[in-house]
């Protein structure tokens, strides 16, 4: 089946009739009302950089998606790496945050980081292990993503440390005060001050997953070769017929 879809779309690109696929667990992540990084995968499996996501980037974004809205390769993070109340002395200092103040508190707090446990997210990245396509080199850079970020986020206390010295890198060389509140948000959520209300530490944090292969110059995830191997390798998955209820 997966051999006769790739053939099918094949012969349709040359005609100039490309197939137009689609999916119910395929679609575009939703962006609005979320703080939103980019975190780039290398292929030996650490992180190259996370940094705030740009506009022009959110154009050929796609994701996989389940009932719940779980998320992957955007995956919309559980909690902040680091747990500030929202009567902690604190938030009056970071209320006008600067690079050296959040790296501050990260750095003061780094034994606290808290773990990101991504479980749902990981079920995903499992199942587009298990995916096979004819275009060996795409479906092969899908796999090695999938792969890595398998590795990355097994153990939740290793993977929030890593995302915690990933974001320090990125404080680091921020030169552009409007990223600076989708970080912070990372390190500590934001803190909501409603009138006639107590404050609270909102936190809608969504990191997009990229990966970037040796030889390559920029994450090769959203291109729309990319997007359409993912989509035949979801319209090949064998499907479980439902359970006949008793009385059928």
């Amino acid at each position: 089946m997966l051999s006769e879809l790739y053939h099918i779309a094949k012969n349709l690109s040359h005609q100039g009739q490309e197939k137009r696929l689609v999916h119910a667990d395929f679609g575009k992540p939703g962006l609005s009302g979320k703080l939103n990084l980019y975190l780039l995968l290398g292929e030996d499996g650490e992180i190259v950089k996370l940094e705030v996501l740009q506009s022009p980037e959110t154009f050929s974004l796609w994701t996989l998606k389940k009932a719940g809205f779980k998320f992957f390769p955007a995956a919309r993070m559980p909690k902040p790496l680091i747990a500030l109340p929202a009567e902690d002395p604190r938030w009056a200092e970071i209320k006008t945050p600067t690079p050296e103040i959040l790296r501050g508190l990260l750095s003061a707090q780094k034994h606290a980081v808290q773990p990101i446990d991504v479980r749902h997210e990981r079920k995903q990245a499992e199942r587009m292990s298990d995916w096979r396509h004819e275009d060996h080199a795409t479906i092969g850079n899908l796999q090695a993503f999938a792969s890595h970020f398998l590795h990355l986020s097994k153990d939740a206390k290793s993977f929030g440390t890593k995302l915690s010295v990933a974001l320090d890198s990125a404080l680091e060389r921020n030169r552009d005060e409007k990223a600076l509140k989708p970080l912070q948000a990372l390190l500590c959520g934001i803190l909501k001050e409603p009138k006639n209300k107590p404050s609270e530490v909102e936190f809608k944090v969504q990191i997009i997953f990229d990966y970037l292969p040796k030889n390559e110059i920029a994450g090769v995830l959203y291109s729309a070769k990319m997007k359409q191997v993912v989509l035949e390798c979801l319209n090949s998955e064998k499907t479980v017929p439902p359970k006949k209820g008793k009385n059928s």
